[in-house]
């Protein structure tokens, strides 16, 4: 089931704030029915897409984040899906980090034309599940923090983000769009 959550802040680009969340995404109306033909991908933690064909790109999310890129412009999209926070001098297996995955699919959005400013950011999971997500060791919240810390300094605008928690998401998001739903499992 879909469910708008309360208002809430995240830090935004230059220390301002950013909705946690943006409107509500209406149902698709009748022009807007190719939702069911749409090629499909799921996304599997330490992958990213960047593309400009319509795509309905799912993922399951726990402390797994993924960052949702959309330039208007250029009807562009990227996504990615990581598992850890920071790759710390790793340079095996990028993909799987929150800062190396962010910046990877930032650069392949800018070889592609997209310019950091007309780019809107969506942020979704992270959260923190069983008794293994607690103490120092919260790597669903270290996850958001490394996505949003990497957004914010390429001044990236957050437009939307659905994190933490204690409950796992489902993501859909339409690439040609950039419109994103999230159910919490």
């Amino acid at each position: 089931m879909e469910r708008e959550l309360p208002p809430t802040t995240l830090p935004g680009p230059a220390g301002g704030e950013a909705p946690a969340h943006g409107p509500r995404t209406p149902p698709l109306s009748q022009g807007e029915r190719g939702f069911e033909a749409r090629a499909v991908l799921f996304l599997l933690p330490g992958a990213l897409v960047v593309t400009e064909a319509p795509m309905r790109v799912t993922a399951r999310l726990d402390a797994c984040v993924s960052v949702c890129l959309w330039d208007a412009r250029q009807r562009l999209a990227g996504v990615s899906l990581f598992s850890l926070p920071r790759a710390e001098g790793r340079t095996q297996s990028p993909d799987r980090y929150g800062d190396t995955s962010t910046r990877l699919l930032l650069e392949q959005l800018r070889l592609r034309g997209s310019e950091p400013s007309r780019l809107e950011a969506k942020v979704f999971g992270g959260a923190h599940l069983g008794a293994g997500e607690g103490g120092p060791h919260r790597v669903g919240e270290r996850n958001v923090a490394a996505a949003l810390e990497t957004l914010r300094a390429a001044s990236v605008r957050l437009t939307a983000a659905d994190v933490g928690g204690g409950r796992g998401r489902r993501l859909v998001f339409l690439t040609d769009q950039g419109r994103a739903w999230v159910r919490h499992l």
